[in-house]
């Protein structure tokens, strides 16, 4: 009978342990770095901070009460800071006051004295944090910073990066995949905000290749976003086994340098170096008297055959009319798929693709 208050304690401390330092399998998966980022994101507004938790996204969040206090200046300055820069992992900063008294899980204390805390959320949800009270060493040191953080979170396996930055891979020796992205497109938030997720939560080892995305809005803003697509082999102008009409995102690619990447960008046609792609979604409707079929489609039974294999093409194929529906716009009738009318075939094509190139 006197051993058991023993093993109480015994039991106890090692709980407390195992929630000090979680788990591999506990930790929160961040998913996408960014190459240009330098400082915090600072969240201006509440609303910025609910539409990160109702989209159940993964993220770091710090909140501080007094931006006259050192321990928040030197925590933002000395220590956050190195690891932005260092890590291209997002941290998002939000004032205390603009919380409205609900700390969206934050361990932030009523009369907000130990502040700045630190928060880590997982599909929206609180999971860890820390405040300043409790383990002020980690708000001034940087070693036990990128200690307690790397014991909770897993580093990005997705980079955000530039279109110079595409270039210099290119003419680079590494094989690498490539999503031409778009942020405000459905498709694309499909792929990256749903699909991509859960597949990486199914990866027990490291990716066989790194992945980039390039955001194609700062391109359409310049006036070259159709140029690119052809360049860049999305479209089928030059890329004509594997690029798909004009050119969609998301389109994926693989693309493996062979040592002539300055020469094929010179060219204005980098398809030599792409060896297989996929587009997700994107496929045209049309209606054939009171019929919807498939009236285009990257699918279709000749491209993508070295990651589905032989396979029917989608196109011509018949639409059920509660998936499609039509829409009136400057005079013209748009026929379009219902929201995710498509995504299951495209997620087991999706699958497939990385399954095969990447696991």
């Amino acid at each position: 009978m006197k051993k058991r208050p023993l093993m109480f304690l015994l039991v106890g401390a090692f709980l407390l342990a195992g929630c000090d330092k979680p788990r591999d399998k506990e930790k929160v998966q961040i998913m996408y770095r960014y190459s240009q980022i330098e400082e915090v994101i600072n969240l201006t507004e509440l609303e910025e901070l609910k539409n990160k938790i109702t989209d159940k996204e993964n993220f770091v969040l710090v909140s501080y009460a007094d931006y006259t206090c050192s321990c928040w200046s030197v925590f933002r300055d000395h220590v956050l800071r190195n690891y932005v820069q260092t890590k291209k992992i997002p941290i998002y900063v939000i004032e205390t006051e603009l919380l409205d008294g609900d700390y969206r899980g934050l361990p932030i204390r009523k009369d907000l004295t130990n502040t700045p805390v630190i928060g880590i959320y997982e599909q929206g949800v609180y999971k860890f944090g820390i405040d300043y009270k409790t383990k002020s060493d980690i708000f001034i040191e940087r070693d036990k910073f990128n200690a307690w953080m790397g014991a909770r979170i897993k580093d990005p396996l997705m980079t955000y990066i530039t279109l110079d930055q595409v270039n210099n891979l290119i003419t680079g020796n590494e094989s690498f995949l490539l999503n031409w992205s778009y942020s405000i497109c459905p498709d694309c938030v499909a792929l990256d905000k749903k699909f991509m997720p859960n597949y990486i939560k199914s990866l027990k080892k490291a990716p066989k290749m790194p992945y980039y995305i390039i955001e194609s809005k700062p391109l359409r803003d310049a006036g070259t976003w159709v140029d690119s697509k052809d360049i860049y082999g999305l479209s089928d102008k030059f890329n004509e086994t594997s690029g798909y009409a004009t050119g969609y995102v998301p389109t994926l690619q693989i693309i493996k340098p062979d040592g002539n990447g300055a020469t094929y960008l010179e060219n204005g046609n980098i398809s030599p170096l792409i060896f297989d792609m996929l587009v997700f979604q994107n496929d045209q409707l049309e209606k054939v008297g009171d019929i919807y079929k498939i009236k285009d489609s990257y699918y279709d039974g000749v491209r993508a055959k070295t990651y589905l294999g032989d396979y029917e093409s989608e196109i011509g194929k018949v639409i059920n009319p509660e998936d499609v529906r039509e829409l009136e716009y400057g005079g013209q009738t748009y026929i379009v798929f219902q929201p995710g009318a498509r995504y299951n075939l495209h997620a087991n094509y999706a699958t497939k693709f990385f399954d095969y190139y990447w696991r």
